[in-house]
């Protein structure tokens, strides 16, 4: 995970015990991170406007979109090893290559279906589609790699199905999208067309309760693992 405030990555093992930093004096308020087929970690460098991927010993591999990122936010990677990352500011989404060329960026700012507003956190889905929290439109777009629009559902609200300020998505396994909904405090699940399916969290400090959820993932047993922000802690639902 990333530690804005200290302008690292943190990494915990699977049972949350802490193994490492990586990322000082290289990175600038990061903000998404993710890890490729190769197990290098891959963080939106937002204060450096760029991406910067990450070998486990903290050694930089490659960085990408210097010049071409205004605010990167959310990243994530292709099997293929290429990589896509959102750019919050620009309201658009860019993806590279393995060999860090450029490939393709689309997204222009508005509430159109196809548009954005401040994207925040993407993810990958089993079909290669690219999932974009489009944090500003309260909704979740798909979009094929090449930026054509699949799919778009989440509407502005707290009930069922409905957020507020996206600010994370996970795919799991069986390509149910998982959605920080940070407005409303809570975690959302989606099935892979995009109708409602449940609802973890609510505003709280208890075990299971959450206070502006910042960031989520799904492990390999389907563990849902969530950046709790306001209490500064990581929970597995």
């Amino acid at each position: 995970l990333f530690d804005d405030w200290t302008h690292q990555v943190v990494t915990f093992s699977k049972d949350g015990s802490f193994l490492a930093t990586i990322g000082g004096g290289v990175l600038q308020c990061p903000r998404g991170v993710a890890v490729d087929r190769e197990g290098c970690i891959v963080v939106a460098d937002a204060g450096n406007h760029r991406v910067v991927v990450l070998r486990r010993d903290g050694s930089v591999k490659q960085t990408l979109g210097e010049g071409a990122l205004q605010r990167p936010w959310g990243v994530a990677a292709f099997e293929d090893g290429g990589v896509v990352a959102t750019d919050r500011a620009g309201h658009r989404v860019h993806v590279w290559r393995a060999d860090g060329s450029a490939e393709c960026s689309f997204g222009l700012e508005g509430s159109g279906v196809g548009q954005l507003s401040y994207p925040a956190g993407v993810a990958v889905d089993r079909e290669g589609c690219i999932v974009v929290a489009d944090c500003g439109n309260c909704r979740v777009q798909v979009f094929g790699r090449d930026g054509s629009v699949v799919r778009c559902f989440g509407s502005r609200g707290g009930g069922p199905g409905e957020l507020q300020a996206p600010a994370d998505v996970a795919v799991d396994g069986e390509g149910r999208v998982v959605v920080a909904d940070r407005g409303n405090h809570r975690v959302v699940v989606f099935d892979r067309e995009g109708r409602h399916l449940r609802t973890l969290g609510g505003l709280g400090s208890e075990v299971g309760r959450l206070g502006c959820p910042s960031g989520v993932a799904v492990d390999a047993s389907g563990r849902i693992v969530v950046a709790d922000h306001i209490h500064c802690r990581l929970q597995a639902l």
